[in-house]
Formats: C-alpha cells, structure tokens, sequence
C-alpha cells in the first residue's frame, strides 16, 4: 500500500516556503478519492515539510453524513480532550472569547461554553457541523469564515483552527486571516499531522492517518510552521511537536500557556460530569460523555465516583439496547452475530467493548465487592475482538485494548493463584504475536508485550519446580518471541504435572 522506493525528485514551488527544490521522494501512496491514482508525497528541500505537488483532493461535501459514521464518533470516535486541550491551555483568566474556524462537529464549542462559560463561535462548511450544531445546541456557521458577514469585523481573545491548515493550498494566507480576527493580545492556536512522524518505523495504519491521503495538501515541519507563523508577524511563537501531531501558539504577547496536566485534565473530567448528568443531554451524547467520563475516573484513580457512573451505562444500556452488560450471555448474543457496522450500532453501543475493560479494571481494584474481575476481562476482550473484527478502522481503541484485557485477566488469575489459567492466557498472547487470530485481527502492542513477558516470569515462578530450568532473567536474554516464551511455560507446566 505504500511504496517507500525513492524516485524522481520534483522542482514544484512548495506551498510553505515557495522553494522549488529540488524535493526528493518520500513515499507514494494510492489515492482513494480517485481510483488508479497515486500520489508522491516529497520532503521540501528547504522546510522539510511534505508536498503533494500534483493530484485529486477530495473537498467537503454537503452530503449528509451516515448515521453510523456520526453515531460512531459520537460515542467513541471522537478524542475530545485532544480537541479542547490547545485552546484551554492557551486561555488567560480574562479571554472567554473564542473563535474556531474548522470546528467540525463542535465538540470544542461545547466545551468552551460549559467548561469555561464564555462566549465560543465556530465555522464548518460541512454537513457534519450542521449536525453537531443541532445535537450540542452550539454557535456554529455552516460555511467558510469568508463567507459569513457577520463575523468579518469581530475579534476573539483565542483563535482556534485545528487540523485544517493541511488542507488549503495558500497556508500563509490562510494564518493571514485567522490573524485578522485576534484580539489584542491574543493568541492563535493551530494544530495540523507532524511531516516527521511519518517513516519507515511507524506502523502502517498511523503512517495513512497522518498522510490522509487525497485529502492533506501538505503536512508541515515543525520547522516549517514555526517560520510561517514568524513571517507573519508574531513576536511569540511556541510549536509543540506531540508525535504525529504538531500544537503551535502563536502572539503579540508574551505566551503563558497553563501547563499543569492535573489541572487541565480536572477540567475536562468536570465538563464530562457536566454533561453526563444532563437531563436533556440525548442518548449518543449521553453515551459517548459517559464512557469517556467513566473511563477518565477509574484511570485517575477515583473508583467511588467511577462505580455510579458505570451504574448509569448499565441502566442506559438495558434501557435502549435491551441487555444487561454484566450478563456475558445476553451480551455475547448481542454482539458476537453482528457482522457489518451497522449490525454493531443497532445491537449494542459502540463504546461496549471499552466500558466492560474499564468496569473489570474497578473489579479488579476491589471497587465492585462481589464481582469476577478475571471473567470481566474474558467478556471484555471477546467483545473487544468482535468489534475488531467486524470493522478495525472503526474500533482503534478497541486495537489496544483487545490484547490488554487478556493480560490483565492473566494477571488477576495468578493472584488468585490460578496460575495455570494465567499462563493459558499468556499462549493466546503468545500465538497471537505470531499470527493475529482471524476473531481478533490486530497485533499485540508493544507495551503489552513486554507487560506480558514480565508477568510470564511471575507464572513460571508458580509452574515450575526449581529444579526446572529458569527463563533467562536478563531483559535482552529473554525469549523475544511469545513462541520462545511459551516454550517455556508449557515445559515448566509438564514439569509439574510429572
């Protein structure tokens, strides 16, 4: 799918700095906007970003929007606290005006308004923000900022465009006019796809997401968006490389972002609260606010507030799906015939398989008396699984957690001294590193490999006589493969049965 051979460079002016090269070839990839189409992405000679000097770009559409695409990214799809966290960094105790231009479904609209209180307009030329518009009751334009007379003269303490600069052709027209609507003193806040995350080293999936290709024009260099915003004239600049995304502040003043993650993340888990246990707040809402909700406490440690609220999923869940969630039969029946997408969305929600990961996690932590965490994770990563399999783009989170809840169950088992039970969960672990089964066609993530092959020590240590030959304690002599690993645990298993 993608083709990493170098190729003919290009001398086509870059869209960011206008250098003309020459650019060499990075990767090239097929377009799925225009069938038998393949784009080049090159790397900029002068400001290392990426171009695409030639080819189709899909553009936004009025059509409206699936059901299941928008019921997906409301319940799960969407990461809010992505979305929020630059613009809430960037607010000073006195700026409540905010204007986002690209806002999408309006999430970040919401959230101004109820986590901050002030004043928060956004600009969406699809039918996407029309919806969210209707659905979070937010002030959003259904056009392009150009294109609306109302907002031609107004000024906000906080201008927000996120993921949207990769799109247009004229970048340092584009930050023009967002700067024109800036207060005194305000500050810019952009966000757009890393040009130096993508190589070789990054699995596939992350690689497309990020050259979203038919769709990014560009996608700039750290580099690169740090001089565009200088030549336009702000005297302080601050860009953030996060990965595959790079976070960019730019002002007349000085800079004085709130850089407190407790603080920060106490604000969004208040928003989610807020939102959680309004009445008129509809169902998708409900459901997407409270898994994240639910999902923010039990990870921050607060199991006396995380168990009401997994209570509230459940009776919302019985209520509209018909299943209780702590019964594996009446969810397995629920779940496991579905086979496409929308077979997922009419037979449970889709944050399902999270919410039982979660809700097993507080089991496990003694926060739900009486409840079997280990049968918890079981029924977590059969649900997990299905909803990889049925559609894996879809179900991301779902990727990382599948192989998780699998070792978190092998983990509960050996404390309760099931240690042959545990060590049954770490072969599925081990086949899967191999040759991903066909029920759950994901690999297992790095950091629960080498989770796994610590807590296979702990097994072996149960299994095995200490006449039985040792795993090699020493990281870098340790099986690298689950196969290898497995080996051993099988051999210590006979060693003890004879």
């Amino acid at each position: 799918m993608l083709d990493w051979n170098p190729g003919p460079p290009s001398t086509a002016a870059g869209p960011c700095c206008g250098s003309e090269g020459p650019h060499s070839l990075v990767v090239s990839v097929a377009n799925p906007w225009a069938p038998g189409e393949t784009l080049h992405f090159y790397k900029c000679a002068d400001c290392h970003s990426l171009i695409v000097p030639d080819g189709a770009f899909h553009d936004y559409s009025d059509a409206e929007p699936a059901q299941v695409s928008w019921r997906h990214y409301v319940q799960l799809g969407a990461g809010i606290d992505v979305m929020v966290n630059p613009a809430e960094r960037a607010r000073a105790p006195n700026a409540s005006r905010l204007l986002d231009v690209g806002c999408g479904f309006g999430f970040t609209l919401d959230y101004w308004q109820h986590a901050v209180r002030g004043e928060a307009v956004g600009v969406e030329p699809s039918a996407f923000g029309r919806l969210g518009a209707k659905m979070l009751g937010v002030n959003l334009h259904v056009a392009l900022l150009a294109d609306v007379p109302s907002l031609q003269a107004r000024q906000f303490d906080v201008v927000l465009s996120s993921e949207v600069i990769e799109h247009v052709p004229d970048p340092a027209a584009f930050v023009r006019e967002l700067q024109r609507h800036l207060a005194p003193g305000g500050t810019l806040v952009l966000t757009t796809p890393n040009a130096g995350f993508v190589t070789q080293d990054v699995p596939l999936g992350l690689v497309l997401a990020t050259l979203s290709p038919g769709l990014h024009k560009l996608l700039l260099s750290r580099a690169a968006l740090e001089r565009l915003l200088g030549k336009a004239g702000f005297a302080h600049v601050r860009v953030d490389d996060a990965g595959q995304q790079l976070v960019a502040w730019a002002s007349d003043e000085p800079l004085s972002l709130q850089d407190d993650p407790a603080a920060l993340r106490s604000s969004y888990i208040s928003y989610l609260s807020r939102r959680w246990t309004d009445p008129s707040t509809g169902l998708d809402l409900r459901l997407g606010f409270g898994y994240r909700l639910f999902k923010e406490l039990v990870n921050g440690g607060r199991l006396d507030e995380a168990v009401p609220v997994a209570a509230g999923l459940q009776a919302l869940i019985q209520e509209h799906y018909k299943f209780d969630f702590t019964d594996r039969a009446a969810v397995l029946g629920a779940v496991l015939p579905t086979a496409q997408l929308d077979d997922y969305m009419a037979a449970a929600p889709f944050p399902l398989g999270p919410i039982l990961f979660f809700r097993a996690i507080a089991a496990a932590q003694g926060a739900l008396p009486g409840e079997d965490a280990a049968a918890g994770f079981a029924l977590a990563h059969e649900v997990l699984a299905q909803s990889i399999h049925v559609r894996p783009d879809h179900f991301q989170e779902a990727a990382a957690l599948a192989w998780a809840a699998l070792l978190e169950q092998a983990g509960v088992l050996l404390r309760a001294g099931q240690a042959g039970a545990a060590a049954s969960c770490l072969a599925r672990i081990a086949a899967a590193e191999t040759a991903p089964p066909a029920g759950c066609p994901t690999r297992v993530p790095a950091d629960v490999a080498q989770r796994a092959l610590a807590l296979a020590d702990e097994v072996k240590l149960a299994l095995t006589p200490p006449v039985s030959p040792a795993i090699p304690q020493s990281p870098k002599q340790r099986p690298r493969g689950f196969s290898a690993l497995w080996q051993h645990l099988r051999a210590s298993k006979e060693n003890q049965r004879t």
